[in-house]
């Protein structure tokens, strides 16, 4: 079930443009600071954040960039098939 929740929440945020405020208590709730002191743990959760992308960004790069192909119509099924 846990899994299933993750994976309906990333499909949500994919479908959707998020304001400023949405990203940063995104952000907030992923990558928490836990300074007592709000500014310095608002910093630590930028940095935690920044390493984070950062690494995903690299992971990102390394994968082939392979585009899924659209499945054939009906009418274009059928126009092949009279070719042949």
């Amino acid at each position: 079930m846990e899994k299933d929740l993750n994976l309906f929440f990333a499909d949500e945020l994919r479908k959707r443009t998020l304001t400023e405020e949405q990203s940063l208590t995104l952000q907030e709730l992923l990558f928490p600071g836990w300074d007592d002191d709000p500014n310095k743990a608002r910093m630590e959760s930028i940095k935690d954040m920044t390493t984070a992308y950062t690494k995903w960004e690299v992971e990102k790069s390394k994968k082939p960039n392979i585009k899924k192909e659209k499945p054939m119509t009906d009418e274009e099924i059928d126009a092949l098939a009279s070719i042949m």
